[in-house]
């Protein structure tokens, strides 16, 4: 076996047995400890380190080592939340621990009985929350394992399509990752990636996925309040399938890697809805990082920042204004 897959096979089981003593904990603890492990792990052991540093020192060749190994502890934080939201808390705990910036826009749109589309849903953990306020979920997901997982955790509560999204109904190849949250319809964003961002990763030979697009979904469950795109460097095609201005939509950035492509998207979404406001998300920080809402032009001069390029990923947010 290679040593990248034994190095990758070691960190899984690694990080299946500290799962398992976590979750005997009680929350605030299995919490707290997360913090700490990610901190050791990245601090006093180093990994993925020296890769951050890299793509920063790329992105920030002026700012200091000390200044970088800030910026490092920040992100690495933020990854040992996004892995207790996602393995550790349960749909209650996890709702309790939410705020819905924007929610009388929801209500706005719950009394109009329309729904949300999420694209790809994955394993659904921001799915509960709003069938928790009565939304209605149309949900996409074309991996056979988190489709599979979808229909056990959620049955009739979400209108659930195993399908993929782009610009017209067609067979698409699909790449799948050894981390299902990486996994793409699009190789020009695999290349980018997976030079430094997701080296430790492999995806696997292409298979055939049938695609249908945003506008077929509408024709077919009504029109939504909010779309939400995560889709691994593919949004761009996504939103090409779409034809019609949508109150509120976000879909995922990577940057420094696809700069252009947020910039891209935003283009999009104008050519059939030119009054939009924008802000963003910083990885899985679920808060608005501007205090106030930009018109796009101004925004998108914000996406070559160096604030907003250290940002990594995350999500860019586009709501119409009247």
């Amino acid at each position: 076996m290679p040593k990248k897959k034994i190095q990758n096979r070691i960190e899984y089981i690694c990080f299946k047995i500290a799962l398992g003593v976590l979750k005997i904990l009680p929350a605030k603890a299995s919490k707290s400890l997360l913090k700490g492990l990610f901190w050791f792990g990245g601090q006093v052991l180093g990994i993925r380190k020296n890769i951050a540093l890299i793509q920063l020192s790329k992105v920030y060749p002026e700012k200091s080592r000390k200044e970088k190994i800030e910026i490092i502890k920040k992100l690495y934080r933020n990854m040992a939340l996004s892995v207790y939201e996602t393995y550790l808390l349960d749909d209650d705990m996890l709702y309790k621990n939410i705020r819905i910036q924007g929610r009388e826009n929801i209500d706005k749109a719950l009394s109009l009985k329309r729904g949300v589309i999420f694209a790809t849903a994955h394993y659904g953990n921001r799915t509960q929350p709003l069938l928790n306020i009565g939304a209605s979920v149309v949900a996409i997901e074309p991996q056979k394992k988190c489709y599979e997982y979808l229909e056990k955790k959620f049955g009739n509560a979400i209108q659930l399509v195993t399908k993929g999204l782009g610009e017209k109904e067609a067979i698409e190849d699909f790449y799948v990752a050894s981390a299902s949250t990486i996994s793409s319809f699009s190789k020009d964003w695999i290349d980018a990636v997976k030079q430094e961002r997701f080296k430790s990763y492999t995806w696997s030979a292409p298979v055939k996925i049938p695609i249908t697009t945003l506008d077929k979904l509408i024709e077919k469950y009504g029109k939504p309040h909010f779309i939400k795109i995560d889709v691994e460097g593919y949004e761009l095609e996504v939103l090409k399938g779409l034809t019609q201005a949508i109150n509120w939509i976000s879909f995922e950035y990577t940057v420094p890697e696809q700069t252009q492509k947020a910039i891209d998207c935003i283009l999009q979404i104008q050519k059939f809805n030119p009054n939009i406001q924008c802000n963003y998300s910083i990885e899985e920080s679920m808060e608005f990082a501007l205090s106030s809402w930009l018109p796009a032009d101004a925004f998108m001069q914000h996406l070559s920042t160096q604030e907003f390029m250290i940002t990594g990923f995350g999500d860019i947010y586009i709501r119409t204004t009247l």
